[in-house]
């Protein structure tokens, strides 16, 4: 690998960690809640394959409009994940007392809902890179891969912050999607 080749891997590679910061972050806030290696595994991996086919569908839109669509999809996913945010706190808050099972059971949609929420900003960002002269598949393996192990590292360390946060865990996860959310309006 020459210098050039390897300046532009390190750069897709910072790049595609950027990415997946987001999902990092909400996976901190998703996993305040009890969650098994399984279901870790499961939301992680459903998210490295949105972080991996995001950016394809940006890209070929990229390819055919332009500059418009691009703040329109991020308000999509900016709503999807305070939907989710207020779902998870209004279940802590109604259901505190009562429950010692995981606030809302994670599977099926709820899986897919969280994954194209921490995914959508690679659909944006996607259209910007269909501009660019990438090795796409390169471009959309690491993106997927930084996708999928960040938010499996934010699952884990939320599962610290629950004993930090204690009965609040939850609410705080919720807010947490929320404050996400609210920041791509």
């Amino acid at each position: 690998m020459d210098y050039m080749e390897q300046s532009s891997f390190l750069s897709l590679l910072i790049l595609a960690l950027a990415m997946g910061m987001d999902a990092f972050s909400l996976g901190l806030g998703f996993g305040m809640m009890r969650l098994h290696w399984k279901k870790i595994s499961e939301i992680s991996a459903a998210v490295g394959v949105f972080h991996l086919l995001m950016p394809l569908i940006g890209i070929g839109i990229g390819m055919y409009v332009k500059m418009f669509v691009g703040s329109f999809v991020i308000r999509i996913g900016a709503l999807l994940l305070i939907g989710l945010g207020l779902m998870i706190v209004y279940h802590s808050v109604s259901n505190r007392n009562t429950r010692s099972t995981p606030l809302i059971p994670l599977h099926g949609w709820r899986i897919l809902v969280f994954a194209l929420g921490a995914s959508i900003d690679a659909l944006s960002a996607g259209l910007g890179l269909g501009m660019l002269n990438l090795d796409i598949w390169l471009t959309v393996t690491l993106i997927g891969l930084s996708g999928a192990l960040l938010t499996a590292a934010g699952l884990f360390l939320g599962q610290h912050f629950r004993g930090i946060f204690g009965e609040y865990a939850e609410t705080a996860g919720g807010v947490i999607l929320i404050a996400f959310g609210l920041r791509w309006f």
